[in-house]
């Protein structure tokens, strides 16, 4: 693939729409094999909820402009570090929605490109989104065009590469499992904190968690499928009896209170044995996973994944393998998060439960797949 480049754009479009209008990815993805032939030119977008009220072909150069026009350079949307939902599915089921679908964030930008004389069916979106292709067929169905193609990609993946580090085999247990919990503060990580503080687990593992905060994903997004409901609420659903203590009780830190997770954590990853993954669990109906997933792979652990329902099922669509012959995987299938934290506890309780040897044990039976993983993280 050929990126034609405009060096002042990334500064004139932070200049249009803010800092939430660039994508970092443009760091890995021109390393990307998405086309040997063609010239393309990459709008790298975080979000599109910073643009889709401003042109943001005014800050692009007119040469280039014109060859996006004149199709000499295909236009590409890159919007992968994130996963916002252009089409706004999580409010198919209101009454009289798709009514609106034109003022969704995909629309508002389609009309932009058509505007500035591009052809949208030569445009090419590049998203975090794996299921876009089954919300696209959904509105057609309906009689609503999608003119711009869609391709997926996992941005975090070649991040990880990125890393290089070599395979880590587990040669002594000194924790049964890491959970880190800092980061964005959402209710789904203080929930499997929670649920672990609760069955007097935290002893057990390298754990991590924020200061606690209470809020209501409602009043921060209209974006959202998530309850009505604070962050007491959620814990309550899932254990009442402990609430005040787990809270009295954090912050919990590793490594002075940083958030580790964009840095080297061998020191603390090569003597536990899983990896409670607490993911970037996002707010509607779609499965995004990120560096947290892709980094238990890289370091060579076995994992269980506290995110978005159908997060295996996506490893699995894409190469990876997983440990339903260790422990139940009926999880990724819960519907709420509090039945997928339940059966991750019960699944890390067993974990616990057992002598160094018996984890070493399961360890040599798993390692066939957690080379595979490994293997297939770095092809």
């Amino acid at each position: 693939m050929y990126l034609v480049n405009d060096p002042e754009f990334k500064k004139k479009l932070q200049s249009l729409a803010g800092y939430g209008a660039y994508d970092p990815s443009d760091i890995i993805f021109p390393k990307s094999k998405f086309s040997k032939n063609k010239k393309f030119f990459p709008f790298y977008l975080r979000e599109p909820y910073c643009v889709e009220d401003k042109d943001m072909f005014s800050a692009l150069d007119k040469k280039i402009l014109q060859q996006i026009q004149d199709q000499s350079v295909k236009l590409l949307i890159v919007m992968v570090t994130e996963c916002p939902d252009i089409f706004e599915t999580y409010r198919w089921k209101r009454k009289g929605f798709l009514k609106d679908i034109k003022s969704t964030p995909y629309y508002k930008i389609e009309r932009q490109i058509i505007a500035n004389g591009i052809d949208p069916g030569k445009v090419i979106w590049i998203t975090a989104l794996s299921d876009t292709a089954k919300d696209i067929r959904f509105l057609k169905r309906q009689g609503i065009d999608v003119l711009c193609k869609f391709k997926h990609y996992n941005f975090f993946i070649p991040q990880q590469q990125e890393m290089n580090r070599e395979f880590l085999p587990l040669q002594e247990i000194k924790k049964y499992f890491i959970c880190l919990g800092k980061g964005t503060k959402q209710h789904h990580r203080y929930g499997m904190i929670y649920n672990l503080y609760a069955n007097n687990l935290l002893d057990k593992g390298y754990v991590s968690c924020s200061e606690y905060s209470k809020f209501n994903y409602q009043e921060v997004t209209t974006t959202t499928t998530m309850p009505n409901i604070s962050t007491d609420q959620y814990l309550k659903m899932i254990n009442e009896d402990f609430l005040l203590g787990f809270r009295a009780s954090l912050p919990y830190n590793l490594d002075k209170g940083g958030n580790l997770e964009h840095k080297d954590m061998t020191t603390y990853y090569k003597n536990v044995f899983l990896d409670i993954v607490n993911e970037t669990h996002v707010l509607n109906d779609k499965v995004f996973v990120t560096e947290k997933t892709v980094k238990a792979i890289d370091y060579c652990k076995p994992f269980v994944i506290n995110g978005d329902k159908g997060t295996l099922k996506y490893l699995h669509s894409i190469g990876f393998k997983t440990f339903d012959k260790w422990w139940d995987e009926s999880y990724d299938d819960s519907d709420t998060d509090w039945q997928r934290i339940q059966k991750i506890t019960k699944i890390v309780k067993h974990i616990c439960s057992l002598s160094e040897k018996q984890i070493m044990t399961m360890y040599k039976e798993m390692l066939p797949i957690i080379e595979h993983n490994f293997k297939t993280l770095k092809a």
